[in-house]
């Protein structure tokens, strides 16, 4: 089998096999028999067609299971066309066509239109030319009547016994199917399910949260949270729009640090970026960003960077008042210093 083929297929030309060669054991008895009757169209169509059903499992370039079902099909077909034709309509061999479309319908798929089609199309006009040709395409003259009769009765066991075995190995194999592909239905649903829940619960948070979430691959960002547009003041398919995010709103002061991280090989070789930056909005807002990101990594390869910015604005500006504070007390020390100091002086002096 090719690489790659399904495991229900496989098991589906396997047991296809196993009932060609059941058709050809219970049919090798009649080829023999018409070997010994002589007569060439019938001596024809025997042994093509127990070759066919000793060598369809081996023919390694039919993989298709419909195509192995319609040679077989149109094979035991041809059989008894040869043989109602070589003996006569008074014989009943078309009889066995009934038997044919019986067997078929485990065989085929009647929910699919082409293999209904396939089911009563070819019994369907081999008959038709049988009754044009009045059953005489392959007519044998003075025939041995008790011998016919023999015949007659053999063939329609063997075609019985043949279909019916192959229809019953097709209905296990059919029932078998239905099942495999049930449970893959189901067990598909329900990552469907799994994975339409997951995605839903992903949506809600990054929706929610005040950070920027956002997706790169490929060098491309597939998606930004609607924080972003809260943050940047623009919409967002305006920076998704864009080719090159380096110089997108950052200030001038931080650019080039800001270039110089995304550009540098920890983040282009392993997908990771910590940095503090700032960005001048629309309404000409000043604003400090915190990007932090992570790789996900699949055959050594970076599949997709996800990265969370925060707006750290007030944080930093906590930070500038701490500093404008310790700095003014540490003034104010030193001012208070200075003065005792000069005071202790003119005292002393």
């Amino acid at each position: 089998m090719p690489p790659g083929t399904p495991d229900n297929e496989i098991e589906s030309i396997r047991l296809f096999n196993y009932a060609s060669l059941i058709v050809a054991c219970v049919t090798l008895p009649d080829t023999i028999n018409a070997i010994k009757l002589g007569y060439p169209a019938l001596i024809f169509s025997k042994v093509i067609g127990s070759v066919f059903y000793l060598i369809t499992p081996y023919l390694w370039f039919i993989r298709n299971l419909l195509t192995k079902k319609l040679i077989l099909y149109c094979v035991l077909i041809a059989n008894i066309f040869v043989s109602a034709s070589t003996f006569g309509a008074e014989t009943g061999f078309h009889f066995n066509f009934v038997s044919m479309l019986f067997g078929s319908m485990f065989v085929f798929d009647l929910e699919k239109k082409h293999e209904l089609f396939i089911t009563y199309f070819f019994p369907m006009a081999a008959f038709v030319l049988l009754e044009a040709t009045d059953y005489s395409l392959f007519a044998v003259p003075n025939l041995d009547v008790s011998y016919q009769e023999y015949l007659l009765f053999k063939n329609f066991v063997v075609v019985l016994i043949s279909a019916q075995s192959f229809a019953l190995i097709y209905r296990h194999l059919n029932r078998k199917q239905r099942l495999t592909i049930h449970n893959a239905v189901t067990e598909q649903e329900m990552l469907n399910k799994e994975l339409q829940r997951s995605t839903e619960l992903l949506r809600n948070i990054t929706e929610n949260i005040d950070e920027i979430f956002w997706v790169l691959e490929k060098g491309r960002l597939v998606y930004l949270s609607p924080a972003f547009e809260k943050i940047y003041e623009i919409p967002s398919t305006t920076f998704l729009e864009k080719k090159d995010y380096a110089d997108f709103l950052v200030i001038p002061e931080d650019f080039e640090r800001f270039t110089a991280a995304i550009k540098s090989p920890t983040f282009a070789q392993k997908g990771f970026l910590d940095i503090e930056y700032r960005i001048k909005t629309k309404s000409g807002v000043t604003k400090w960003l915190h990007t932090r990101t992570f790789s996900v990594i699949q055959n050594e390869k970076i599949l997709r960077i996800v990265g969370l910015t925060e707006d750290i604005s007030r944080q930093k500006q906590l930070e500038y008042d701490l500093i404008a504070a310790r700095e003014s007390a540490e003034k104010a020390a030193n001012t208070k210093s200075e003065f005792l100091s000069t005071m202790s002086h003119e005292i002393r002096t």
